[in-house]
């Protein structure tokens, strides 16, 4: 939570001056930090350490592919609490149930229709 503060800070920052990342002090990063050229869009060694998307065309592939996912991890949390929610124990034990018996612990037979 700490570490998404922290490049959410740092967007914000970029975003109200843009290039401000790169020249604002922070224990000797500031090279590492400097940004993507984009305001409000972190970059720089230290956010693309293996030096991925070296045109622009693939960097923007692979921006909208974050994204992406990132929405897609968002559903499947969702999934989790909404299952939390419906059968009052988590997914890890829900997966035992249904490995134990298929046929009675389902979707369907967990659903309860009052």
């Amino acid at each position: 939570m700490a570490l998404m503060g922290f490049a959410e800070h740092r967007r914000f920052q970029d975003w109200a001056k843009p290039g401000l990342m790169g020249k604002q002090y922070f224990l000797g990063f500031e090279k590492y930090l400097g940004g993507s050229g984009e305001p409000a869009y972190p970059g720089g060694p230290l956010f693309n350490p293996l030096g991925f998307g070296k045109d622009g065309k693939s960097l923007k592939d692979l921006k909208l592919k974050e994204v992406k996912n990132g929405r897609l991890a968002i559903l499947a949390i969702l999934g989790y609490f909404i299952q939390g929610l419906v059968t009052g124990v988590g997914p890890y034990q829900n997966l035992l149930d249904h490995l134990a018996d298929p046929f009675n612990n389902n979707v369907l037979t967990n659903l309860k229709f009052h």
